[in-house]
C-alpha cells in the first residue's frame, strides 16, 4: 500500500521539478502531505 502512495506523491510533488537543495525537496514533500486531502478521490482509486 505504501508503494502506490509513494509513486503518487513523487508524481505530484517531485517528478517534474529539480530542487537545488535537500531542504527545498523536503519542504515540497511536506507540503504535499499537508494538503493530501485535496487528492482524496485520486488516492481512493489507488487503494481500491
Amino acid at each position: 500500500m505504501i508503494e502506490p502512495l509513494w509513486k503518487f506523491s513523487r508524481k505530484k510533488a517531485i517528478d517534474t521539478h529539480f530542487y537545488q537543495t535537500f531542504e527545498q525537496l523536503r519542504q515540497k514533500i511536506l507540503e504535499f502531505f499537508q494538503q493530501i486531502g485535496k487528492y482524496e478521490e485520486e488516492l481512493k482509486s489507488l487503494v481500491s
